[in-house]
């Protein structure tokens, strides 16, 4: 059973694969014209902007203590 299980998966994986190479085909050639007018060039613009990948963000933030004030606190 375990046989057939990864038989079907791996096809089933194959399907996908193929599925989207057509989908990304579809897409490239509608988009590969020319835009007629602004809302066109937009769309186009946005959806490329979707495709890219996202950008890590150093979410570490960086605190700079005020040092005169904790010396005067200490002080106290």
């Amino acid at each position: 059973m375990k046989f057939m299980d990864m038989a079907l998966e791996e096809d089933e994986a194959k399907v996908e694969e193929k599925k989207l190479a057509l989908y990304m085909d579809h897409v490239s050639r509608i988009n590969a014209r020319q835009p007629q007018d602004r809302k066109e060039a937009n769309a186009q613009r946005d959806f490329v902007k979707s495709l890219e990948p996202k950008k890590k963000q150093d979410t570490a933030k960086v605190y700079e203590w005020d040092e005169e004030r904790l010396k005067r606190m200490a002080l106290d």
